[in-house]
């Protein structure tokens, strides 16, 4: 096996793994969580422990879900992005869907390392490479979105700025 098939096994393995858990990543991230893998990953634990009727690996999809919707986040933190962009940023996460985006560029959109600034009359967009290409190969389709973003901020250009994992 070469290097390259080596690292291509590893991707389909954290996909698959990503996969399993998307949706509850999703709906912690739209609840403005600050770092809702993270706390995916303790709503998993939780719901595998020794006092839960049925294990989290059992539990249907939406079942996940209806779990990450009760999931109460302890201690209480403000909020991660206010709401107006977190709406339009739900907006981008779901045209992505319907697209058919791949896992890596969902991912990429849940990621906890999403960071914005305003500079002056511009947005700057920090984000993974993989979103940046996403994007720019599909503004045709996004820029409504993209563009409804930058406007929810008070701007009127977008630039994007990359961040290494």
């Amino acid at each position: 096996m070469t290097p390259d098939n080596k690292r291509d096994n590893k991707e389909i393995i954290k996909e698959k793994d990503f996969l399993e858990k998307e949706k509850a990543i999703a709906e912690l991230f739209f609840r403005n969580f600050r770092k809702p893998t993270e706390e995916c990953e303790k709503l998993i634990a939780y719901n595998s422990g020794p006092n839960v009727q049925k294990k989290w690996s059992r539990l249907s999809a939406d079942e996940r879900v209806a779990l990450a919707k009760l999931w109460r986040q302890e201690p209480q933190q403000p909020d991660r992005f206010d709401r107006d962009f977190l709406d339009s940023w739900s907006l981008l996460y779901d045209a992505l869907l319907v697209a058919g985006a791949s896992a890596t560029v969902r991912q990429a959109v849940l990621d906890d390392r999403l960071r914005y600034t305003v500079d002056g009359s511009t947005f700057v967009f920090q984000v993974r490479p993989e979103l940046k290409d996403y994007l720019e190969q599909n503004m045709a389709t996004l820029q409504p979105i993209l563009r409804h973003m930058v406007q929810v901020k008070g701007c009127d250009k977008l630039r994007y700025q990359i961040t290494i994992q």
